[in-house]
């Protein structure tokens, strides 16, 4: 495969450095950092939307309260985090299984009053806090495990959703179980931290973080990146910024896997979508024009590699638009670089789901 552009560059020492990097056999985590990435400003403010506000709709009702970690408690006058998203239901609303999940119904001392543990068939976990009814055991798709009330301490009805790794919940983890329509994405969160991080630079093939997850300066725009995915817009510990990150990256999900299904009548494979995201991560326009250039929904590595390459010419002039990251050459070998990292980490995630089953 060759990525063909309309370019007159001229062949100079500069422009072998990128490819020098990439080819290199130890640099493959070092030549992302030296050659940079392109992020156009402009291209990361689309993703804002995915953090809930107060007032923003979840499946008809309003967000009351959103996810703080120095939120003073409306009713203690103290400051505790607040790791759920409060969604202002009336008291008896019905909370539906968006999938065959299983429900421990248990009573929150604490002032979570009536809770429910819910465990999704990919081992999430999430906490529903302030129930006035809740029935413990394995609930199909569709079925009603519980409603909202106002137990335990609180202001008033509503619907506390909590993650049980603490992480911002999104609207993609609240609205199915308003719904009882399945809505989670086909790829974990601790997928995309492992392969993404892999193709990053930032966490080894295990997926432990190394020195550049705790912060490191990207020379291609001299910002300083941050956490699992390089983040460059501000967070005060790498764990905020993965949090920020995940958030902005499941809103380019979203979007990715509505090309998808427009163009192939299919969402894409787990793979597919992992190749995308990460190419998100890397380019937020590149990431747009993915689905474009691909033509299946089930692509190989080099079909992959591919829509990867071309996403980075400009469509109305055919020319590379990848400030930073070299000429046609350097591009594609980067590109093949980042899919083959992401695809073993997407393989070795599923060999150790196999194993612990």
């Amino acid at each position: 495969m060759r990525l063909q552009i309309n370019t007159n560059i001229h062949l100079n020492l500069y422009r072998l450095l990128p490819l020098v990097l990439i080819l290199w056999p130890a640099g493959n985590a070092a030549a992302d950092r030296l050659i940079g990435r392109y992020r156009p400003q402009n291209d990361w403010q689309e993703a804002d939307t995915a953090y809930l506000e107060e007032g923003d709709e979840i499946a008809g009702y309003k967000v009351s309260s959103t996810y703080d970690l120095e939120r003073v408690h409306p009713v203690r006058g103290v400051i505790e985090p607040h790791y759920g998203i409060d969604v202002a239901t009336p008291i008896g609303t019905r909370l539906l299984a968006p999938e065959n999940i299983d429900v421990v119904c248990w009573w929150d001392e604490g002032g979570g009053g009536e809770v429910a543990t819910v465990t999704m068939q990919n081992g999430e976990q999430f906490k529903l806090l302030h129930l006035s009814s809740c029935a413990s055991g394995n609930f199909d798709q569709g079925a009603t495990f519980a409603r909202t009330g106002s137990s335990g301490t609180g202001t008033g009805p509503h619907l506390d959703v909590r993650r049980q790794d603490k992480q911002e919940p999104s609207r993609q983890d609240i609205e199915p179980l308003l719904t009882g329509e399945p809505g989670k994405p086909s790829i974990s969160d601790a997928e995309l931290t492992c392969s993404i991080g892999a193709a990053e630079g930032t966490r080894d093939r295990n997926c432990v973080p190394n020195e550049h997850y705790q912060g490191h300066t990207d020379p291609g725009n001299g910002v300083s990146n941050l956490g699992t995915f390089s983040y460059q817009h501000g967070a005060s510990s790498p764990e905020e910024a993965d949090r920020r990150q995940l958030a902005r990256l499941r809103a380019a999900e979203k979007s990715i896997q509505a090309q998808a299904q427009e163009k192939f009548d299919r969402p894409l494979s787990k793979e597919a979508l992992a190749a995308a995201l990460d190419l998100w991560n890397q380019s937020p326009k590149a990431g747009n024009d993915f689905i474009r250039h691909l033509p299946s929904p089930t692509p190989d590595n080099e079909q992959i590699i591919d829509a990867r390459s071309k996403a980075y010419v400009a469509p109305v002039t055919g020319q590379l638009d990848a400030p930073g990251l070299g000429d046609a050459s350097a591009v594609e070998a980067d590109q093949a670089r980042r899919t083959k990292e992401v695809q073993k980490s997407i393989q070795q995630k599923r060999l150790e789901q196999l194993q612990n089953q």
